[in-house]
């Protein structure tokens, strides 16, 4: 199992994007990205599920500060694959 990993004090305005290179371990279920100010306040949460709570192939993007009654967005057939390099 992987370290979890933090960057920290990242300037990063509007318009700008954020990539990231890596490997899914195989054995991986889920796993997330959160972008904002601090653990309270996440402008945005981006969680592929491969077998997780009833999601398969699954990318949820939401918020952690959402309004009463926003929904997550949900994405199905995710192209995201175990085992395979994740740009």
């Amino acid at each position: 199992m992987g370290l979890p990993m933090q960057l920290r004090n990242l300037t990063f305005r509007s318009g700008m994007e954020l990539c990231v290179k890596g490997v899914i371990q195989s054995s991986v279920i889920r796993f997330a990205i959160n972008v904002g100010h601090s653990s309270d306040l996440i402008a945005l949460h981006f969680n592929p599920r491969f077998n997780y709570a009833g999601d398969v192939r699954t990318i949820v993007l939401n918020t952690k500060k959402m309004k009463p009654g926003k929904k997550s967005r949900e994405a199905k057939n995710s192209p995201l694959r175990r085992g395979r390099t994740l740009r």
